[in-house]
Parts: structure tokens; C-alpha cells; sequence
């Protein structure tokens, strides 16, 4: 099982597919967003309203997927992610138990992985790092096309911090778009992103190139 290791966000701290898969989804299907505690966000809320969640429902026992806390894994897991849809972690626990599965829906867990996903979406829409844990769901379980055109979302916008083109990189390069990738190697690059392993990435399959290079005409063609 491939792990999560292109999404240094979660460790240092995606609209669903098309526009099809979104019909299948949604609060009729995947249920609404009110809930008995919150929702909180986990951006704001981690350190604040939800450790009490984590303590008693989300447990190392459970973000591990080795058994249930209060009740049957998927109960816990479930628990969580209603007092905080955009939950980053209980997501990713949520994805390695849909990938163990081959993307069936896990038994105990009372909705399909994609659900809590669309969930997450819904309430936070600007949080970038449910798309990016999608993003790399669908790559794990070979849906490349569907990873690439959820991560369109993410590549459309203009506010992202270089962590995160960092991260789009690593993942349209998983999926198999190198040329996508050097795009966002570059906007990395351009806004103070240290880090190598995607250059080194595109370098080691003949598809990177310095951003100067990638700007300038090619040989021959006419000034304007």
C-alpha cells in the first residue's frame, strides 16, 4: 500500500471527479453537515473543540485502523469526521482503509470513503489538503484520470502557497501529467519552496526543465 509520502502539509503540521461523479454524491446522498457537536474546522479547531473527539474516537488504535475505540472502527472513524468533516488526518485514515479495499466500502463504516470526502468538501471548500488526500486516494487505487481532473480544482487557483504546488506536482506526476507537474514545480520554485524531490522526479524521467527555459520561444521563432 502506497503511503501518503507526497503530502508533507499533513506531516508537518478535490471536488469529487466530474461533475458525473458529483451527481452520485452530495447532501442527499452522502448526508447534511449538522451535527450534535459542531461541525468545527480542523484548521482552527484541532488544538481547541476537537482533542476531546480525538481522545475518545480517535484514538492511535483507530487512526491506525487496528480496531475501534468506543464502538466498531468505522463507528469511531465516522464520529470524528461528522464533529469535523475536513478532519486531515481521520481523512487519511479513512483513504487507507478504502485502499485496503480496493475501494469498496469499508465494513462498519456507515458511508462510502468518497462520501466523507465530498462531506469535507462541502463544508470547507478553500481547504486545500481534503483534495490533495483525495487527489492521492485516487492515485493509490489506480483512477488516474479521475485524480487529475480533481485536482483541476486546486490548479485553478491563484492563492496557493508553494507547499501546496509542491504537493499538486508530486501528485499530477503520480497520475502520470509530467508536463502539469513542471508547471507546478516552477510555481513552487517561484514562491520560495525549498524543496527537490519533484525536480529530481521530473529530471529522472528526461521532463524537467529551468523556468527560464520553459518561457523562452523556441529557436527560430519570429520577434512580434
Amino acid at each position: 500500500m502506497k503511503p501518503i509520502t507526497a503530502l508533507i502539509q499533513i506531516s508537518a503540521a478535490c471536488l469529487l471527479a466530474s461533475g458525473a461523479a458529483n451527481a452520485q454524491y452530495g447532501a442527499s446522498a452522502c448526508g447534511g453537515l449538522a451535527n450534535a457537536y459542531g461541525p468545527y474546522d480542523y484548521r482552527v479547531e484541532r488544538t481547541g473543540k476537537l482533542p476531546i473527539v480525538d481522545g475518545a474516537h480517535f484514538t492511535p488504535q483507530v487512526e491506525f485502523l487496528i480496531k475501534g475505540d468506543r464502538g466498531p472502527l468505522g463507528a469511531d472513524l465516522d464520529y470524528t469526521l461528522r464533529a469535523s468533516p475536513n478532519h486531515h488526518r481521520a481523512l487519511a485514515s479513512v483513504a487507507n482503509w478504502g485502499v485496503r479495499t480496493k475501494g469498496a466500502q469499508p465494513p462498519t463504516l456507515p458511508r462510502p470513503v468518497e462520501c466523507y470526502f465530498d462531506r469535507a468538501f462541502r463544508f470547507q471548500p478553500d481547504d486545500t489538503v481534503p483534495r490533495l488526500l483525495f487527489a492521492n486516494y485516487l492515485n493509490r487505487l489506480q483512477r488516474f484520470a479521475e485524480a487529475k481532473t480533481s485536482l483541476q480544482v486546486l490548479s485553478n487557483r491563484d492563492d496557493l502557497q508553494g507547499i501546496t504546488h509542491f504537493n499538486i506536482g508530486m501528485l499530477l506526476l503520480d497520475a502520470g501529467a509530467p508536463e502539469e507537474a513542471l508547471r507546478h514545480a516552477h510555481l513552487a520554485l517561484s514562491k520560495g519552496w525549498p524543496r527537490s524531490e519533484l525536480a529530481d522526479r521530473l529530471r529522472a524521467q528526461g521532463k524537467w526543465q529551468e523556468p527560464e527555459a520553459a518561457t523562452e520561444p523556441a529557436t527560430g521563432a519570429s520577434s512580434p
